[in-house]
Order: structure tokens, then sequence, then C-alpha cells
């Protein structure tokens, strides 16, 4: 009797360990698979993480690119600007001054043709002068003669 109260508190006491060992199995294999299904998120936050941030990275890239190309184009608009003007202003000086010289030879030509006109006037007018004188010598000398 005595034997089979033992053996059956030995069955008790057996089921109870096996019953505990498998709570324990149970624990530690959920207690692993939250580990790993923390690990898993962590790793896949950094991810992301990581992703955006380079997602952000290339952004700020390109945007400084496009930044970089207009002022690049701006400069290039600028100094091309500045050539032409510059270009316009050398051609209108040329202008001026070739006007000017131009004006300048007229101004020259005119005054020698009004100094060639009044030397002429001038040798015509001592010519006649003396044609007349000549001739009054002449009528003189007749008159003189005729005396």
């Amino acid at each position: 009797m005595f034997q089979r109260a033992a053996q059956i508190q030995r069955q008790v006491q057996r089921a109870a360990q096996v019953q505990r060992a498998a709570q324990v199995q149970r624990a530690a294999q959920v207690q692993r698979a939250a580990q790993v299904q923390r690990a898993a998120q962590v790793q896949r936050a950094a991810q992301v993480q990581r992703a955006a941030q380079v997602q952000r990275a290339a952004q700020v890239q390109r945007a400084a690119q496009v930044q970089r190309a207009a002022q690049v184009q701006r400069a290039a608009q600028v100094q091309r600007a500045a050539q032409v003007q510059k270009a316009a202003q050398v051609q209108r000086a040329a202008q001026v001054q070739r006007a000017a010289q131009v004006q300048k030879a007229a101004q020259v030509q005119r005054a020698a043709q009004v100094q060639k006109a009044a030397q002429v006037q001038r040798a015509a007018q001592v010519q006649r002068a003396a044609q007349v004188q000549r001739a009054a010598q002449v009528q003189r000398d007749v008159k003189d003669k005729v005396a």
C-alpha cells in the first residue's frame, strides 16, 4: 500500500517536473521569439532611418547641384550681357568718332574752299585794279603825247 502511494507520489512529482520543464521551455521560446522580433524591428527601423538619410542627402545634393547650375547660368548670362553692352559702347564710340572725323574733314574742306575763293577773288580784284591803273596810265601817256 505504501509502495503504491510512493509510486503515485513519484509519478505526480515526475509529471510536475515535466510540466515545469515544459513551462520553462515554453517561456524560454516565447522570450527568444520576442527578442528575435525586437531585434528584427530594431534592424528594420535602422534600415528605414538609413534609407531616409540617404534619400535626404541625395535630395540636398541634387538641390545644391541645381542651385550651382542656376548660378553658373546666371553668371554666364550676366557676362554675355556685359560683353554685348561693351561691344555696343565700343561700336557707338567708333561711330561718334567717325562722324566727328567726317564733320571735321568737311569743315576743313569748306574752310579751304572759302579761303581759295577769297584768294581767287582778291587776285581778280588786284588784277582788275592793275588793269584799270594800266589803262589810266596809257590814257595819261596818250594825253601827254597829244598835248
